[in-house]
């Protein structure tokens, strides 16, 4: 997603070592990983929950389908049968 490497990484963590200070840095960090740990979270809730929905749909398309497929051989019956 990002191309960041060691050089780019080493020159974040000096600037936010100078702004934030040696006492603030290591809260910061903590708390951006926990937002970030509970994003993931949150993100892994909602596919689950559409994938989830996605397997529920597809088998009543499925009945749909095969209800209309006997309700065609039903039609044809008849039409052979001549009623």
């Amino acid at each position: 997603m990002f191309d960041i490497g060691t050089p780019e990484v080493v020159v974040i963590i000096l600037v936010a070592l100078v702004v934030l200070g040696p006492k603030k840095l290591p809260e910061v960090v903590r708390a951006v990983g926990k937002a970030i740990r509970e994003l993931k979270r949150s993100l892994h809730a909602a596919n689950d929950a559409i994938s989830g929905e996605d397997e529920r749909i597809e088998p009543k398309e499925h009945a749909d389908a095969h209800s209309k497929t006997e309700g065609a051989r039903e039609a044809d019956s008849r039409k052979e049968n001549g009623t």
